[in-house]
């Protein structure tokens, strides 16, 4: 107990060997003015502080990974809340292998034709760039990809993915700024920049589109971007995908020629944009749900699947048109223009903005 009557709890826990630890709680209920930190043993890096704000529904709660094996978990209760917090640590999850350094096996594991968004070819998508991120599952494994979206008016987290990516809980992390710190494949990259937990908002199958809310207070240290999009159902003459191939570290991807009707599996026509070739770059799975970018840097769309790869380099993509998923449905749950424009304002452009303006 300290002098003025908070309280502050330590524990320290290793998992010898671990080249990265991530924490799970099945209860997880901090009161106001409570705070919780996961700090390295050595002092050189921290998570938190986690408050009252990452509270869920359903009281689950997961970190980010924190690279080492030893920790500290640090929980402080101002003494007007003593006593009022719920903590009840599920599981401790072992890295085994190196997500922060150089040889992590994942790091370069999608084609040789990707291309890094640090290299030149990214240049003029900066700003893009910040808006996407990778999906990670409580666990640490990255299996999709997708992207921040601004809306008219509405000052939300929204993450804008693929529908078979499946539905957004409390057990998913955005990962942002997963990137390599070099054009060269192999460079060092951080996985340190996450926002844990979402909740589904709009979900349809039909152009295969998921609007989520990411729950917990993205950092203004992470420098996000909202991206803005064009919901207007007219062809772009060429267009830009960032994503995150095979749970790689972010790439960017280019096609020259415009943009076709299409559809998925049989589905309904002209329900997505499908581009055929690539011009440089291509996607693989994990680039499920990415953005596709018109020649205006809006996103018309996220990935549903195809057949493009490096070693199928005149393969097809589609990506659902947000076009349709705008009013596809027939309840705010099931389309997008509910959630994008929540004025009413009618406007099917919206430009991008940093989310910490």
């Amino acid at each position: 107990m300290l002098k003025d009557g908070s309280k502050i709890w330590r524990l320290q826990i290793t998992t010898e060997g671990a080249f990265s630890t991530n924490l799970i709680f099945k209860k997880y209920r901090l009161p106001i003015g409570a705070t919780l930190h996961v700090i390295s043993s050595d002092m050189s890096d921290y998570l938190g502080a986690f408050t009252h704000v990452n509270n869920k529904e359903d009281g689950v709660f997961a970190t980010g990974p924190l690279s080492g094996d030893s920790f500290i978990l640090e929980y402080y209760e101002p003494k007007e809340v003593v006593g009022q917090g719920v903590l009840e640590l599920e599981s401790v999850v072992h890295g085994y292998r190196n997500l922060f350094g150089k040889e992590e096996p994942k790091n370069g594991r999608s084609g040789l034709c990707n291309v890094n968004v640090v290299c030149p070819e990214g240049n003029e998508w900066r700003d893009q760039i910040r808006g996407n991120a990778a999906l990670m599952t409580s666990s640490g494994q990255r299996f999709c990809s997708g992207s921040m979206i601004n809306t008219h008016g509405d000052k939300k987290q929204y993450f804008l993915t693929a529908a078979h990516c499946g539905t957004a809980s409390s057990s998913w992390v955005a990962l942002f700024k997963y990137e390599s710190f070099t054009c060269p494949r192999g460079g060092q990259r951080l996985l340190n920049y996450t926002a844990s937990g979402m909740k589904p908002v709009a979900r349809n199958t039909i152009t295969d589109f998921h609007i989520a809310e990411v729950l917990e207070p993205i950092k203004a240290s992470y420098q996000v971007y909202l991206n803005g999009w064009d919901a207007i159902d007219a062809p772009s003459n060429g267009a830009c995908g960032i994503h995150h191939p095979a749970g790689d570290v972010k790439k960017i991807t280019f096609a020259t020629v415009p943009m076709k009707n299409g559809s998925w599996s049989g589905g309904p026509p002209n329900t997505h944009w499908r581009v055929e070739p690539w011009s440089k770059g291509t996607t693989e799975p994990g680039s499920s749900g990415s953005p596709l970018y018109n020649m205006k840097k809006l996103v018309i769309g996220q990935l549903h699947g195809g057949s493009a790869s490096c070693s199928n380099m005149r393969g097809f993509d589609v990506y659902g048109k947000l076009a349709r998923s705008w009013d596809i449905g027939t309840t705010p749950a099931t389309r997008a223009k509910d959630i994008l424009d929540p004025k009413g304002t009618g406007k099917r452009t919206c430009l991008g903005r940093n989310l910490h303006n």
